[in-house]
């Protein structure tokens, strides 16, 4: 069993790699805007270093969901008490919510399906994986809006201590 302040320095150190994350996963959209929508045309022209750009903001945007919807939303529920055993990933989440710790119009599930999808690579069908890009690309501020709802509930409850 974990000792309070583990669960502590584990939260913390979570919040803080998300808000790097986050700044990250930003940085890359604008660098990206000018390219959007993408299109099979625009990933067939891509030099080397605009496919590293958009793997870039892919990785981040998966790495950012994984983060949330793995680590922090339980990491949260943890600190708060909450018995997790017995819960599935549908429970926790409504946990949160009636916590306060996630906007129930935030679709966390939405976000995670885009980020499932575009786990798949696609080599063959620029489209589908156009396609998927667009769709992260759309589920940007949500998954931002959700993290940064989560990183206030840790701050405000005391969970964590506010970034300096």
């Amino acid at each position: 069993m974990t000792t309070p302040e583990a669960e502590a320095a584990i939260l913390t150190d979570l919040v803080r790699s998300g808000e790097r994350l986050r700044r990250n996963l930003l940085a890359s959209l604008d660098k990206l805007r000018p390219r959007l929508p993408m299109t099979s045309a625009v990933l067939a022209a891509q030099s080397p270093a605009e496919a590293e750009m958009v793997d870039a903001f892919i990785l981040r945007f998966a790495n950012l969901t994984v983060l949330v919807n793995d680590h922090l939303l339980r990491a949260i529920l943890i600190a708060e008490k909450e018995d997790l055993s017995r819960r599935s990933r549908r429970d926790a989440l409504d946990l949160a919510e009636k916590l306060g710790a996630l906007d129930p119009s935030l679709d966390v599930n939405a976000v995670v399906k885009a980020r499932n999808r575009i786990a798949h690579v696609y080599p063959d069908n620029s489209a589908k994986q156009a396609s998927a890009i667009n769709e992260i690309v759309d589920a940007v501020p949500t998954l931002v809006a959700i993290f940064d709802g989560l990183a206030r509930f840790a701050t405000d409850r005391g969970l964590v201590p506010p970034a300096s």
